[in-house]
């Protein structure tokens, strides 16, 4: 874990984790009125969105587990 440990350290790192969640809740609200005015696409996008609102849950968690360890 030391090489995640440096990695959470860096501040691209910070970066990319907030552009990671703006992108996926922009994706996820673009779905959503593509699901309201019912055009095609709306589904792919929601999943898409939430695959990686997921992928940085799953980042988030493992940085503040990291960190509490120390």
């Amino acid at each position: 874990m030391a090489g995640f440990r440096d990695l959470i350290a860096t501040p691209g790192y910070k970066t990319f984790m907030r552009k990671m969640l703006f992108y996926s809740v922009i994706i996820i609200i673009i779905g959503l009125v593509f699901l309201w005015r019912q055009w095609s696409g709306a589904g792919t996008m929601i999943i898409l969105g939430g695959g990686v609102f997921a992928t940085w849950l799953i980042f988030f968690i493992i940085e503040k587990i990291i960190s509490n360890q120390d």
